[in-house]
């Protein structure tokens, strides 16, 4: 690699190497050589020669500090950076090297490495060096899988600015928007809060503190934060009654990874005399970041060895409260598979499968899992339950076991307590338990029970159970208190609804509880901008009275942020207008309808919305063989064998010769267990998935040019061709 002598020098100055490191030139570009072809001993060995003939030289430092990072060698890259950031704290190269040496380090808090971010940029200036830029990227990386999104979303936006041609990066970003898993919150927190669109009285502000803030919001919005931090703290200080202030420091708290003190300036805000929905919201997003809000229960794992595996399994199976699911097991890594799994039922399954009810339905206690015997362990079975139910479950096995299982073994634990293997949220617990439905039930008799449990849970068990966000309160006496308390109820139950947002149950059950608890539905507020409305209360924006235009930007903005309750009601707006699904710009009536049918949990509804997308396909002359596979996907789930069949010769008769659609029948039947990766047809499987508790899901569909996530979210499952 020839070095270009015009080229910013890569010690971080900021200036040419004709004008910084013209004599290392030569040295510079051998290292660099040795560097692509991943000869580091050889690289370090070269570098601590040149340090004795050009000693202290910032380059050589850093490539050197580098370099022992990679090699193993922490505390001496440590060191070494220390050193060099002492003498020339200006230098944003050093910086960055500090920053991967933190992420690369066990001992390190995740937040040092922002903050030596922070330094790297503030030492950049205007021109960001393509290592700091890497920097940035890797601590949005490192933020996102370390629960930290608001620095993860910011991050990547700064990343973008400085490199917007970069798709690697906005498809990352439009991941991280469209994931099921991101509130929308979240989603709505990239940008400082304008002073212009608040409702919050901040016209009380001085010219000189208004002018502070938009200088505190432009060093945000260039990713200085930590500069823009401080100036807003200085400013909250001065006017502690200003929920701009407040709400704008602690996003910036946030977006340097500080939660806690994000979480207490954000709560700050809620506490002001501002409009309730707005509290909620500010509130709900505390609740997000607020690790001590986020009180859990213990999944427990508890073991039973045994003599005689298959006696024990044969004893258990003939119970009518133990459930075996069907299926090869793997597992990751180097552990065995179970032999078999089952859960473990609070009563016996009822013997008319298609008359089920949501009161006879039996309860999933926990699941089971048989194991052989192994070189070092004795054949067993495990039981895994939530920890305020493990003694119902011990008792339960036991009781149907009989003397088949030998004592529970000691766990491998400190404290000699049960092993830990997961975690859930307190006040979510009441509904982790699921009911289990007999395969054999109806599709749709199986969803209806899942909803009516879902709404009982909700609206009977869920208000009168003790809340630590809500200082152990239950939701029907925190509605009944002052407002702080009615305040954190309400982000408890916009969190809670955002959560089960591809649940349909949302749309009335929620609505639902604030009436029975007496809490006000969200509204608009007057006057309000169609893009100063936030993202969660889009569900409360009329579409009948959006320009074609309004209505466009805002279904792109429900789309792009994957809302599904706005999705559903914006795009039957947009269905309704012929001005919008007409001529020759018409928007694709088709798309609209598959995404909404992606969107549904109801596969009745989700197979009714692709019959419409399979109408405006065939009305346009189109293949419909994406609204086939996703039909086949929906079919295979509902355990509908003639449709299944039925829709297989379809496409293998009309669209078989089509690009990409055998591969993707071939996924479909892999996803659903019907075919084996070598492209064998799997033995001894049923038909329809059907999850642990007995729920079934409708399939995602994806296309060859949507490579991030389908506007439906989650993972894509199915190939569709061109």
């Amino acid at each position: 690699m020839a070095i270009d002598p015009y080229s910013n020098c890569p010690c971080g100055s900021g200036k040419k190497i004709k004008f910084c490191c013209r004599d290392l030139a030569p040295e510079i570009e051998k290292i660099e050589r040795l560097l692509e072809a991943d000869q580091r001993h050889a690289c370090l060995e070269h570098i601590e020669q040149l340090e004795k003939k050009f000693p202290q030289r910032s380059y050589l430092e850093m490539r050197k500090a580098s370099l022992l990072r990679q090699l193993g060698r922490a505390d001496e890259a440590d060191a070494l950076l220390k050193e060099l950031v002492h003498r020339d704290a200006s230098n944003p190269v050093a910086w960055a090297e500090a920053v991967f040496l933190v992420l690369d380090r066990e001992d390190q808090e995740f937040r040092v490495a922002v903050e030596l971010l922070q330094r790297a940029i503030e030492a950049a200036g205007d021109k960001v060096p393509p290592v700091v830029l890497e920097a940035i990227a890797l601590v949005a990386q490192y933020s996102h899988a370390l629960g930290f999104p608001l620095v993860c979303l910011k991050h990547m936006h700064l990343y973008l600015q400085h490199d917007e041609e970069n798709r690697d990066a906005f498809v990352a970003l439009l991941r991280f928007q469209q994931s099921p898993k991101v509130s929308p919150l979240i989603k709505d927190s990239a940008w400082p809060p304008s002073l212009e669109a608040s409702q919050h009285g901040d016209d009380k502000l001085s010219d000189e503190d208004k002018q502070a803030y938009e200088s505190a919001c432009e060093d945000a919005n260039a990713g200085r934060i930590r500069s823009a931090e401080r100036a807003l703290t200085e400013l909250a200080e001065k006017n502690p009654q200003s929920a701009t202030i407040w709400h704008c420091l602690g996003l910036a708290r946030g977006w340097l990874g500080d939660n806690p003190a994000a979480v207490d300036a954000l709560r700050q805000c809620s506490a002001l005399e501002i409009p309730f929905d707005d509290a909620v919201e500010i509130e709900a997003l505390a609740q997000i970041l607020d690790e001590e809000d986020v009180e859990t229960l213990d999944v427990v794992e508890v073991v039973f060895p045994t003599e005689d595996l298959e006696q024990a399994r044969t004893q258990l199976s003939a119970s009518k409260q133990v459930h075996e699911l069907p299926g090869d097991y793997t597992t990751e890594g180097d552990q065995p598979p179970p032999r078999a799994l089952a859960l473990l039922l609070d009563r016996p399954i009822p013997e008319n499968a298609d008359a089920v009810t949501f009161t006879d339905a039996p309860n999933i206690v926990a699941r089971l899992a048989y194991f052989g015997k192994e070189t070092d362990q004795p054949a067993r079975i495990t039981l895994v339950v939530q920890s305020d139910r493990l003694d119902q479950a011990r008792e339960q096995l036991k009781s149907i076991s009989g003397d088949v299982l030998q004592d529970e073994q000691s766990p491998d634990t400190e404290d000699g307590q049960p092993k830990v293997v997961g975690q859930v949220s307190l006040y979510a617990a009441p509904f982790s338990e699921r009911k289990f439905v007999p395969q054999e039930t109806s599709a749709d008799r199986r969803y209806e029970i899942i909803q009516d449990e879902r709404r009982q849970k909700l609206l009977e068990v869920w208000p009168e159970g003790k809340l630590p966000p809500l200082g152990g309160k239950t939701p029907r006496e925190a509605a009944k208190a002052e407002t702080a308390d009615r305040v954190r109820l309400g982000g408890v139950i916009l969190n809670m609804e955002i959560a089960s947002q591809r649940e349909t149950v949302s749309a009335n059950a929620f609505s639902e509880l604030r009436s029975q608890l007496e809490m006000p539905s969200p509204v608009i507020p007057e006057g309000a901008e169609l893009h100063q409305i936030p993202l969660v209360r889009m569900t409360a924006v009329d579409p009948a009275k959006l320009s074609d235009d309004e209505l466009l930007s805002a279904f792109m903005r429900a789309g792009t942020n994957r809302f599904p309750p706005a999705i559903v009601k914006l795009g039957q707006e947009i269905l309704d207008r012929p001005s919008l699904t007409a001529g020759d710009d018409a928007i694709s009536s088709e798309e609209v309808c598959g995404q909404i049918a992606e969107l549904y949990e109801d596969s009745r509804l989700a197979l009714e919305w692709n019959q419409r997308a399979r109408e405006f396909s065939l009305a346009a002359n189109a293949s419909c063989a994406g609204n086939d596979l996703f039909e086949l996907y929906v079919r295979l789930n509902r355990g509908e064998a003639e449709d299944t069949v039925r829709l297989l010769q379809h496409l293998m008769d009309q669209h078989g010769n089509e690009p990409g659609v055998r591969n993707a029948v071939a996924k479909v039947l892999q996803e659903t267990g019907l075919m084996n990766p070598d492209g064998t047809m799997a033995r001894g499987k049923e038909p329809a998935i059907v999850t642990a508790d007995g729920e079934t899901e409708p399939g995602k569909i994806w296309t060859p040019d949507a490579e991030a996530a389908p506007t439906g979210g989650g993972e894509s499952k199915i190939w569709v061709p061109e």
